[in-house]
């Protein structure tokens, strides 16, 4: 129950400083939208250079195996 009620207050005073304080709101998300950016594109360009790498594993003129295939399993049929 005490969750709850430090909840509402906390949801409350948020509101309120919300209101009085929004452009400092709108500074911290104009800040931290170029930091997720630089974030998001660091992630991306270090997938394709993983994805690089792991093509340059293979030796010059083989190819690369692909996974074997399961075939499925056939049931058998007795007969009599």
């Amino acid at each position: 129950m005490a969750n709850i009620i430090g909840g509402l207050i906390a949801l409350a005073l948020g509101i309120i400083t919300l209101l009085f304080w929004w452009w400092r709101v709108v500074d911290l998300i104009q800040g931290l939208v170029p930091l997720a950016l630089i974030a998001g594109g660091l992630v991306a360009a270090f997938a394709g250079l993983s994805m690089i790498d792991e093509k340059g594993k293979t030796v010059p003129g083989e190819r690369a195996e692909k996974p074997k295939r399961r075939e499925p399993e056939k049931e058998k049929v007795e007969m009599k």
